[in-house]
């Protein structure tokens, strides 16, 4: 026997959806059932350009912010002298010495030091060099009242009549540990007299130079090694010093003593001292409840860096933003409150820093995270950032607001879905 009902409920499915299908096609719009029914003639899509303007806030949110990483905080310390362009050093602070010593390995006591045999500064060269000829590393007394982070108060420190040391070097023997003789007589005196010890580390070549010293963030910090003697005995032995004192963060880091800076006008990201942009977004509540996002593309124009290393490659990273809405008037802040790349992933993108043209930077996980956080909580605000912060003096250079021709300015391209409701006609 056969079961009729299985024809008849078939019959009664295709009738129900040749109905819903000419509903679609007549387009009726009398309420929202159609969309719901036919999605795929119901689908909106559409696209919008947004500047990004923070008013009625009085802070730009398209900003430069410059002084990164924080001194003290580097994982190398870049020392270059690049013609008139670029001239960093580094500084190595010693806060305390050893004044005693042992002799022998069975003495158990330690001894006052009455006198230094030899002494060098150690440095740790990572990184393969910038270097077409010799290379001499200089060595200055920088020692100052001025407080530690007054970098203005060290930069004149760095003249002949405070020059200690130099030691010149092939440029392919710039790697390893290097050793710069230091004047017994100028350790002996801060040794012996419990005196701290201020170093600045410089370079200086017939030609363009740079070297990359490990920091102690990264575990190789410059170091001071002599061979000490006590009274009324001709025994040395070394005694290396790793004592930094009170203020450790600022164990060593790196000065600024020449730079080429970009208008204040300009986004600049990378260069030395490194700096980051700062973007903040006004993407109102309401449109976001209201869409789904397909897609958000941050555009800016880039401007050629005229600056060292043009030719290179720089990678910039979008990062978000996870400071709270407090901070708005204070990008300087917020910049440092900074998302886990892995954990809120945002494309990078890599630049020459010599080019120009338009780049567009995929942000719409970004932008779909903003969403689902109350912007109280969390700032709707990117930084733009170097991978290689800190370490390399490339940059790139992109016009902000305030270009004359808006065209040029920073802007927010978004694709997006309006949600359809439901409701009565």
């Amino acid at each position: 026997m056969f079961d009729l009902r299985k024809p008849i409920c078939f019959f009664a499915l295709a009738a129900l959806l040749i109905t819903m299908l000419g509903a679609c096609r007549e387009k009726l719009e009398g309420g929202a059932a159609c969309p719901a029914l036919c999605p795929e003639q119901g689908l909106e899509v559409r696209d919008t350009t947004l500047f990004p303007f923070a008013f009625p806030s009085p802070v730009a949110i398209d900003s430069t912010i410059l002084g990164f990483p924080p001194i003290g905080t580097e994982l190398q310390l870049v020392i270059a002298r690049r013609g008139d362009s670029l001239q960093t050093a580094a500084i190595a602070r010693f806060d305390t010495l050893s004044s005693t010593i042992r002799i022998g390995v069975t003495d158990t006591s330690r001894r006052p030091i009455t006198g230094i045999d030899s002494a060098s500064l150690v440095i740790e060269v990572g990184e393969t060099p910038i270097a077409t000829s010799r290379v001499t590393i200089e060595v200055y007394d920088v020692d100052t009242t001025a407080a530690d982070l007054d970098v203005g108060a060290i930069r004149p420190l760095f003249r002949p009549d405070r020059l200690i040391a130099s030691a010149s070097f092939a440029q392919d023997s710039l790697t390893g540990r290097l050793r710069i003789p230091l004047p017994t007589a100028f350790l002996a005196s801060r040794v012996i007299g419990g005196q701290r010890v201020r170093l600045g580390i410089a370079v200086r070549s017939d030609a363009s130079v740079q070297i990359r010293s490990l920091s102690t963030e990264s575990g190789g910090p410059p170091v001071i090694t002599y061979l000490a003697r006590v009274a009324n005995d001709t025994q040395t032995v070394a005694a290396a010093t790793n004592s930094r004192g009170a203020l450790r963060g600022l164990a060593d880091f790196v000065v600024v003593l020449r730079s080429s800076q970009a208008p204040a006008t300009l986004l600049v990201v990378g260069g030395l001292p490194s700096s980051r942009v700062y973007l903040r977004f006004v993407l109102p509540t309401e449109f976001l409840d209201s869409t789904t996002i397909v897609r958000a593309t941050l555009v800016l124009t880039q401007i050629p860096s005229t600056a060292v290393d043009a030719a290179d490659t720089i990678i910039v990273i979008p990062r978000l933003v996870r400071a709270s809405s407090i901070l708005d008037s204070d990008p300087g802040k917020a910049s440092l409150l900074l998302g886990d790349p892995q954990t809120f992933f945002v494309p990078a993108l890599r630049l020459v820093p010599g080019a120009s043209g338009t780049r567009k930077f995929e942000i719409v996980n970004a932008v779909n995270r903003w969403k689902s956080e109350d912007p109280e909580e969390f700032t709707r605000a990117l930084v733009l950032q170097a991978a290689d912060e800190g370490n390399s003096a490339h940059s790139a250079i992109f016009y902000s607001s305030e270009a004359q021709d808006p065209a040029l300015r920073p802007r927010l391209e978004i694709t997006f879905i309006p949600i359809a409701g439901f409701g009565l006609p």
